[in-house]
């Protein structure tokens, strides 16, 4: 049977572990919220600059052109979004692995 001292000490291991795994959930969403406004910045800030590019194109081969340039460099950040999100998605996984 366990004494006061005992019990005591397990309680507290028990609370510095669900406080330091919560710490670790809260350090991985915040920085899954920093992804997601840097994300969110660059696509307006890319937006702005396809409709600002748009509005001079003065031939139909010169908009097609313009827009399969922009569905590549959306397709590269698309990936480079899933790549970090990733990245945070481990390294918080293994915080609580170990």
């Amino acid at each position: 049977m366990m004494n006061q001292d005992q019990i005591a000490a397990t309680r507290q291991a028990n609370l510095d572990l669900f406080f330091g795994r919560s710490s670790k959930a809260v350090e991985g969403v915040e920085k899954l919220a920093a992804l997601n406004i840097q994300a969110i910045r660059a696509t307006v800030s890319d937006t702005f600059d396809l409709a600002q590019k748009s509005l001079s194109v003065k031939e139909p081969q010169d908009w097609l052109a313009l827009q399969n340039g922009a569905a590549a460099a959306i397709a590269e950040k698309v990936q480079s979004y899933s790549r970090q999100l990733f990245d945070i998605a481990s390294a918080t996984q293994a915080e609580f692995a170990r």
